[in-house]
C-alpha cells in the first residue's frame, strides 16, 4: 500500500508531473537549468555590486562573508551569500517562461500551484520542531561554539528574516521542483529522483563529510516530503525553519553554524524524521494537502495545437 494518501479527483504523481504537459520535452529541463545558472549570476553580481557599495570598502567583502564576522548579520554578507541564493528562485521562473516546457506552478505542486494555508501550518509544526533542536544542540553539545555576542544589527536581522526563508525556497525549487522532478520524467522511477536529488543535495554545499552527510539527509527527507505532498509546501517550511534556527542562533552568539559531529548528524536526523513522521500523521488526520485544481487541462488547451 502506497504511503500516500488518497486524493480527491485527479490525482498526478509529483515527480513525474511535467510528462502530463503537451509541452513537455527531455531536453527543456536541462534549457531551464542553464538559464537558471545564467540568471542567478546576473542576480548575484548585482546583489555583489550593492553589497560592495553598502561596505565603502572592497577589502571587507571577503570577511563579511564569513558567518562568523559582524559584517555577515549586520546585513551586507548576509545578502550576498543567502540572497544570492534566494535569486534562484526569479531566476527559476524567468528560465521557465522563457522555455515554456510547463506552467511555472507546476514546480511549486501537482495539487495546483502553491498552498499557503499548507504552508503556514507546515512552518508552524517546523518552527516547533527545529527550533527545539537548535536549542537542545547548544544546551546538550559539549561546545556549541557560542561566544556571547550578538552580531545583529536591525537591518541585519530584517534581512535574515525576509532572505533567510526565500533561500530556503529557491533551494527546494531547484533541487526538488527542479532537479527531482527532471530525474522523474525521464526515468519515471520516484525513489531514485529522491535520492539523486538529495545526494546531489549534500555534495553542492561546501562542507566536510560530516556536514554533506547531514545535508544529504536532510536532503532525502525533503525530497520524501515533496513526493508525498505533491508539493513543496512541507519541504519549504522544514528548510526555512531549520536555516532560520542555525543563522538566528549563531548570529545571537549563541551557537556557530558549522559547530558538531557525528551527534550533531545523528541528531538533525532523528529531528528530520520526527518531522516527517508528524506532517504524514497530521495531513492523514486533517488533510492539509488539498487539492486547489491541476491547472493541466487549461495549459494543455491553450498550447496544445502549438505543441502540435
Amino acid at each position: 500500500m502506497s504511503i500516500q494518501p488518497q486524493r480527491d479527483g485527479q490525482s498526478y504523481e509529483y515527480t513525474t508531473f511535467p510528462r502530463v504537459f503537451v509541452t513537455y520535452a527531455w531536453f527543456k529541463p536541462l534549457l531551464v537549468a542553464l538559464l537558471t545558472a545564467v540568471f542567478t549570476l546576473v542576480i548575484q553580481g548585482i546583489t555583489l555590486l550593492i553589497c560592495l557599495l553598502w561596505l565603502g570598502d572592497p577589502a571587507l567583502m571577503r570577511e563579511a562573508m564569513s558567518n562568523s564576522s559582524p559584517y555577515f548579520y549586520s546585513g551586507p554578507g548576509l545578502l550576498v551569500a543567502v540572497g544570492g541564493v534566494a535569486g534562484m528562485l526569479p531566476a527559476l521562473a524567468l528560465a521557465e517562461r522563457i522555455v515554456r516546457g510547463r506552467p511555472f506552478s507546476s514546480y511549486s505542486s501537482s495539487r495546483g500551484g502553491w498552498n499557503w494555508a499548507a504552508f503556514i501550518k507546515c512552518f508552524a509544526l517546523a518552527a516547533v520542531v527545529f527550533g527545539a533542536e537548535a536549542v537542545a544542540m547548544i544546551l546538550g553539545l559539549p561546545d556549541p561554539g557560542a561566544d556571547g555576542i550578538n552580531k545583529f544589527t536591525i537591518i541585519g536581522a530584517i534581512l535574515c528574516v525576509v532572505v533567510v526563508p526565500l533561500q530556503a525556497a529557491a533551494e527546494e525549487y531547484i533541487y526538488r521542483g527542479l532537479l527531482m522532478q527532471a530525474i522523474g520524467s525521464w526515468t519515471k522511477l520516484p525513489a531514485l529522483a529522491m535520492v539523486l536529488s538529495a545526494i546531489v543535495f549534500g555534495i553542492s554545499h561546501s562542507y566536510g563529510v560530516l556536514g554533506i552527510t547531514a545535508v544529504g539527509i536532510q536532503g532525502l527527507g525533503f525530497a520524501f516530503l515533496a513526493w508525498y505532498s505533491r508539493g513543496l509546501e512541507a519541504s519549504s517550511a522544514a528548510h526555512a525553519a531549520n536555516n532560520l534556527s542555525v543563522f538566528i542562533f549563531s548570529g545571537l552568539g549563541l551557537a556557530s553554524a558549522g559547530s558538531g559531529g557525528v551527534e550533531t548528524v545523528l541528531i538533525s536526523s532523528g529531528v528530520m524524521l520526527l518531522y516527517c513522521a508528524c506532517i504524514v500523521l497530521l495531513d492523514r488526520k486533517f488533510n492539509w494537502f488539498t487539492s486547489q485544481g491541476d491547472g493541466v487541462t487549461a495549459f494543455n488547451e491553450k498550447y496544445g495545437s502549438k505543441a502540435a
